[in-house]
């Protein structure tokens, strides 16, 4: 494509504009947050909301998803979440009482929607087109709504079912509801500020009727209009120029942001879908009237022209749209693009880029940010081609900059900013896509710290190849924030640097491990503390207020005596900041080793308990096994006496000596074996007087090499014991007690050694 030769002054861009972009999905993105809030990795951006509400850590939001705060627990039922958003997060939940679905959006902490905008919608809304708004209350210090479920689809999932757009006559059907939807709203005095096909349900396709939903961003206007300093709030594909550029908060807002809904359904795609990038986007739409020759339809193409109206006063509203939807053609406001003083000269030859030709050095540099990776690649790849080009279309300037090569073997992305300044000096700081500015740098420090995207490399490159200087000259335009005290702030952070990095800090911590570890950020993540330091030197007293607030709560739940110290220093917040996460890793090590070590003994006393009552169950079979091993013994030592007495070789006095200590070794036997079945147990019968003598004789037996042999050495034991009996009646009862008490013990001492074996194999395996 070729420009005129050489272009009007009407034409131009102003000096300073920029940009940068890259392609994002079919869905287009979604709401922003609000300044320091970080967006969650969704398919589409999070909602920013206004200012002076803070979005809260990971760490502040609680897993709802499981758990609702009691409040809300006991009445309501989590059937499944239906998304996670910048505001907080969406839930079908079923009443307990009456069994009926609803849908439950649970805010951040620090987030909430404007009181009075709920409570019209749930007092006072007549369209069946707004959201049924059920409750609006607080629950655990989080702001909530109970809405209607409908089950129904979005219009962005209609619009991905249609990649050619929607039949013109359900579109003029879903127009006619929105325009009645906005109008009642408007007529209240609320802007809802987060139109767009996502927040469009299907309540029913036969008729078709939508509604239109999420109000969690809607402000109450009392005027006209109001403005706002925060211009990051709503979905940025979605916000008007006005707003942009001025924070203007009006009905207007509304329409233009029906306007890009409008065109999303007619075509299936993106307005500028080759510009996904935030500030290529607040260029875009902040440089006259936006392309809407893509609507197929003629008539949806006129009204598409009237709701993207940059003059708000002059954008259509709801008397143009009724009109139009009785068949009329409203005018559409003429547009014209003033050219910015001090309009540079234009080129005598073009530079083309991208098939583009470019006669002025603001357009060209307004073209080469927005397409950053595109440009450096292109411009200091393998073909240096491209950048000498450049460079010879440069000197037809003669009033051009002179710039310096960026020491430290400077990248692709330094190079072109080199490029840049050589361009347009005075183009807005942009850097790598992101708007390099005092009032965006905490953002920007605190995406990096969290590894969010390229940020990391971001800061790392300001730092490294010392940029802030450089992009300092850099001119504030719509969106976009200009360089000044760029200079300070880089002198800050090096003296925070210097001070983190300094003997001081690290003998400020207390704790070997964690001083260990502020050594290894120092050497392996610099890019994650060049960020740390950044944050220091830029942040505000309510931001640092903030992040003390935040610590102290950290440092109690952590319970680390060392970082509570440090929490404590105000000349060590930052330290403790950046030692925060291994302080809650150390607690949660010890908290998870003290859990396990707690189920472990737990484990151990159920164990053992199961034991003790298997021992105790069973005692009354140990003690019959007792009992018939005794009485199989009183009938051996009453046959040895009774065959004594036949031989009547002792005397008669004697063999009645022997009855009784026949009598005594009885009771000594019985009374040590019920002992040892009674402490046994379940597990007496491996110990008991039978098993254990047939165990041993089989011991035996099996030492003597053959059946006759063995048989031979039983019988001559017996024998010994006979004639021993014979002649000394009395000694057979009484050793048979005294071995009989010492046996009982062994066997009672081989019981416990088992015993302490098997508790060591069950500790060593619950361990």
């Amino acid at each position: 494509m070729t420009g005129p030769h050489p272009p009007g002054e009407e034409t131009r861009l102003d000096p300073g504009r920029g940009g940068a972009g890259w392609d994002r999905s079919a869905d287009g993105p979604a709401t922003q947050l609000d300044p320091g809030r970080v967006r969650p990795d969704d398919r589409e951006p999070a909602t920013e909301l206004d200012p002076g509400r803070v979005r809260p850590g990971s760490r502040d939001v609680p897993p709802w998803g499981r758990r609702l705060p009691d409040r809300l627990g006991t009445r309501f039922q989590v059937l499944r979440e239906l998304s996670t958003g910048g505001e907080g997060d969406l839930y079908v939940v079923q009443e307990r009482a009456t069994g009926l679905d609803r849908v439950l959006k649970l805010y951040r902490a620090g987030a909430g929607p404007d009181p009075q905008v709920t409570g019209y919608v749930r007092e006072s809304r007549r369209s069946r087109h707004i959201v049924e708004l059920f409750e609006a209350d607080t629950a655990d210090g989080h702001h909530y709504e109970i809405m209607e479920y409908l089950a129904g689809h979005t219009a962005a999932e209609l619009r991905r079912r249609h990649p050619g757009g929607l039949d013109p006559a359900l579109l003029t059907t879903l127009l006619g509801q929105i325009t009645e939807a906005l109008t009642e709203l408007h007529a209240a005095g609320i802007v809802h500020r987060d139109l767009k096909p996502s927040n469009l349900l299907v309540r029913t396709l036969d008729p078709v009727e939508i509604v239109l939903v999420d109000i969690g961003i809607s402000r109450y206007v009392d005027d006209v209009e109001a403005l706002t300093r925060n211009r990051d709030t709503g979905t940025i594909r979605y916000r008007p120029p006005e707003f942009i550029a001025g924070g203007v908060i009006s009905p207007a807002y509304d329409w233009w942001s029906l306007g890009i809904t409008l065109f999303e359904l007619a075509t299936g795609g993106q307005i500028l879908a080759g510009l996904g990038d935030d500030v290529a986007l607040n260029v875009r739409y902040t440089t006259g009237v936006l392309d809407v020759s893509a609507v197929a339809d003629e008539r949806f193409r006129l009204l598409c022209r009237g709701l993207l109206t940059p003059a708000p006063d002059r954008r259509w509203g709801t008397d143009q749209i009724r009109s139009w939807l009785a068949g009329d053609s409203p005018s559409v406001a003429a547009t014209s693009t003033t050219p910015a003083p001090g309009t540079p000269h234009a080129a005598e030859r073009p530079y083309r880029y991208l098939d583009v030709d470019y006669w002025y050095r603001p357009e060209l540099a307004m073209a080469l940010t927005e397409t950053w990776q595109t440009a450096s690649a292109l411009l200091f790849g393998a073909d240096p081609t491209p950048d000498q080009r450049l460079g010879e279309w440069l000197r037809q300037f003669p009033d051009r900059p002179k710039t310096r090569t960026r020491g430290r073997r400077p990248s692709r992305d330094v190079r072109l900013l080199t490029r840049l300044q050589a361009i347009d000096p005075a183009r807005p700081p942009v850097y790598r896509n992101e708007n390099i500015a005092v009032d965006r740098l905490y953002g920007l420090a605190g995406q990096a710290l969290n590894s969010v995207g390229s940020s990391a490399d971001v800061v790392a490159d300001l730092w490294t190849f010392d940029l802030l200087p450089v992009l300092s000259a850099g001119s504030p335009a719509p969106g976009l924030s200009g360089g000044q005290g760029l200079r300070e702030v880089r002198d800050r952070w090096r003296r925070e640097h210097r001070h983190l990095t300094s003997p001081a800090s690290l003998s400020a911590v207390a704790d070997t491990e964690a001083r260990a570890e502020l050594r290894r950020l120092l050497r392996d993540e610099a890019p994650r503390f060049h960020a740390l330091t950044l944050l220091a030197a830029v942040a505000t007293d309510d931001q640092r207020h903030a992040v003390r607030r935040d610590l102290t709560q950290r440092a109690r739940q952590a319970e680390e005596p060392w970082f509570t110290t440090l929490v404590a220093q105000p000349r060590h917040l930052w330290l403790a900041y950046a030692l925060a996460p291994f302080a809650e890793s150390t607690a949660e090590r010890k908290a998870a080793e003290e859990e396990a070590a707690r189920a472990r003994r737990e484990w151990l006393r159920r164990t053992e308990a199961i034991r003790e009552w298997s021992r105790r169950q069973n005692r009354p079979r140990a003690l019959a096994l007792a009992v018939g091993g005794v009485c199989a013994l009183v009938v051996v030592l009453a046959a040895m006496v009774g065959i004594g007495d036949a031989v009547d070789v002792a005397p008669d006095a004697t063999i009645v000596d022997a009855w009784f200590a026949v009598v005594a070794a009885t009771g000594v036997a019985l009374t040590v074996e019920s002992l040892l079945a009674w402490t046994i147990g379940g597990r007496f019968r491996a110990y008991s007087l039978l098993v254990s003598t047939a165990v041993t004789v089989g011991r035996l037996a099996r030492r003597v090499t053959g059946r006759w042999a063995a048989l031979t050495v039983v019988g001559g034991v017996l024998g010994g014991a006979g004639l021993l009996t014979a002649y000394l009646p009395v000694v057979t009862p009484v050793a048979v007690a005294v071995l009989m008490v010492v046996w009982t013990i062994g066997r009672y001492l081989a019981w416990l050694d088992e015993v302490a074996r098997e508790r060591a194999d069950i500790a060593a395996a619950g361990s």
